[in-house]
């Protein structure tokens, strides 16, 4: 959140983020708060917040998706 708060929109890297909204580590609730942190900044980004918990299950359906926007990201 501090470096979010300070991002140049112009210069900041590609962000893609996704958290299971069902989260038992509580990370939700951060996820939430980086993206209205990155909204407010104009810093843009992917923002998800799909049902699920933070484990194997979800990161494995999750991984896919991931990897395509951070591909296209990094793609000349």
């Amino acid at each position: 959140l501090a470096c979010a708060k300070t991002a140049d929109p112009g210069s900041a890297p590609a962000l893609f983020v996704d958290c299971g909204a069902e989260d038992r580590f509580g990370l939700a609730s951060g996820h939430r708060e980086l993206h209205r942190v990155l909204v407010e900044r104009s810093v843009a980004h992917a923002f998800e917040l799909p049902p699920g918990a933070h484990g194997y299950e979800f990161v494995r359906a999750r991984l896919e998706k991931s990897l395509r926007f951070l591909g296209d990201a990094l793609r000349p």
